[in-house]
């Protein structure tokens, strides 16, 4: 039994997420860059699922650093992490088309 479940393991690896092969450089210009309105992706990762959110940037504030996304809160420009919950599993990506395709 176990092997089988080993073996069908093998024949159907879990995909990997659209984002994983973006880095920190990568999500610090796009948020730094991008006008109040323009689109953000949300990743969350509870409960061992992977879900995307899309919504817009509310707020920018440049001298400190942190943007707004609505219903989200505040995240860093650096590195996407939430600035009130840095370790959460919560953080903003950089919305390309397949992280979109997940979010809608």
């Amino acid at each position: 039994m176990i092997e089988a479940l080993k073996e069908n393991r093998k024949a159907n690896p879990t995909p990997l997420s659209p984002c994983v092969d973006q880095t920190i450089i990568d999500i610090e210009s796009y948020y730094r860059n991008q006008p109040e309105g323009a689109p953000a992706a949300v990743r969350q990762t509870q409960g061992g699922m992977l879900v995307y959110a899309l919504s817009t940037i509310q707020l920018r504030r440049t001298s400190s650093g942190r943007i707004n996304v609505p219903g989200f809160g505040d995240f860093t420009m650096k590195s996407g992490v939430n600035c009130y919950h840095p370790k959460s599993q919560t953080t903003l990506v950089v919305p390309t088309d397949e992280v979109v395709t997940l979010g809608q």
